[in-house]
């Protein structure tokens, strides 16, 4: 059984996601709740949780508080919020594993089935913190987890990405290429503030690494490793006010 630490301001949602966790997860055993960020850091140290259960806003604080307390987190993290905003795009940038409130059973379930798999490791909350408190970060890290590892990239090093089915493919700068089991649709809203630009249903490519624009043949880009990437017809004016507005900057 896993050990299990629930931190939650609310009264309500916290006996909510206790009751759903004792009915329905035989797998995890509850060893503490935490109702701020000051108790949770105190309840962290001396229960040593394999996974905690979070609100990212306390009373007190914030979840990001209490990691920054805490130093180098032992254990693996599932973030519980009400909110669908910025700090969910943080979350979903570094591969980590959150649920949203009222909290649905399956996705629990689906959650605590990723963190019991063997080949699931706590990722580095280094690089989440920096990129979460750090609003004029302009070339953070992004994680991306591999069938048999967590690799840590800055989005800068990534000239284009490629949808594979279900999959997307990642091109390093001076590196070899990255198979993510997300699809190409779940990382463009997250890179699109970087500068990358979808060209087509296959293609999310990074504007710095555009070498020149052809017109003929419908039009195509030449990136700066030489490779060649068609641009859709409906995408054609919209990419070019965008490279437009790039060298503007």
């Amino acid at each position: 059984m896993l050990r299990a630490l629930i931190v939650e301001d609310e009264h309500l949602s916290r006996e909510v996601l206790k009751s759903l966790l004792n009915t329905y997860c035989p797998e995890i055993q509850i060893v503490g709740e935490a109702d701020s960020a000051k108790s949770a850091v105190v309840m962290i140290q001396t229960t040593r949780p394999e996974v905690v259960f979070m609100d990212i806003e306390l009373g007190d604080g914030t979840a990001f508080d209490v990691l920054r307390h805490i130093g180098k987190p032992q254990f693996q993290l599932i973030f519980t919020t009400a909110y669908d905003h910025y700090a969910v795009q943080a979350i979903k940038f570094n591969a980590l594993d959150y649920l949203l409130k009222p909290i649905d059973l399956d996705e629990l379930k689906s959650a605590i089935a990723k963190i019991t798999s063997s080949t699931h490791q706590p990722p580095n909350y280094e690089h989440f913190i920096t990129n979460v408190t750090n609003t004029r970060n302009e070339n953070p890290v992004i994680t991306l987890s591999t069938s048999d590892s967590f690799e840590y990239i800055p989005v800068r090093e990534i000239i284009r990405c490629e949808a594979q089915g279900a999959y997307t493919k990642f091109y390093i700068r001076n590196k070899s290429s990255l198979l993510v089991s997300k699809t190409l649709k779940e990382y463009e809203p997250l890179l699109q503030p970087y500068d990358f630009f979808r060209t087509h249903q296959s293609h999310l490519i990074n504007l710095h690494d555009v070498e020149r624009y052809l017109k003929g043949d419908g039009g195509y880009i030449v990136l700066k490793d030489g490779m060649k990437i068609g641009v859709a017809r409906t995408r054609r004016d919209e990419f070019l006010t965008a490279m437009k507005t790039l060298r503007e900057v």
